[in-house]
């Protein structure tokens, strides 16, 4: 399976980081999930990344994302995925 999250596989947690609050992402990732109730984002964001192999991975993803012309058609792929997995 392809992942632009992790290029290796990790184990997700389930529980919100100390630095949330401090850093108020807390209502950030409150409203993605009010936004798309379908998928449960939380693991994802409550993971940090530790080995280099998977930081250097989501660096050149955040790159490549930095160019208008891959960004465009990502979006657009994204926002076709998630409107036909909710049909």
């Amino acid at each position: 399976m392809f992942s632009f999250i992790f290029k290796n596989k990790v184990d997700l947690n389930e529980k919100e980081l100390d630095f949330y609050n401090d850093l108020n992402l807390a209502p950030i990732l409150k409203e993605i999930s009010r936004q798309y109730k379908e998928i449960d984002f939380k693991p994802i964001y409550y993971t940090m990344l530790t080995d280099e192999e998977n930081i250097n991975y989501r660096l050149d993803i955040f790159k490549d994302l930095a160019k208008e012309n891959i960004r465009v058609k990502v979006a657009t792929f994204a926002n076709r995925y998630i409107f036909l997995i909710f049909l």
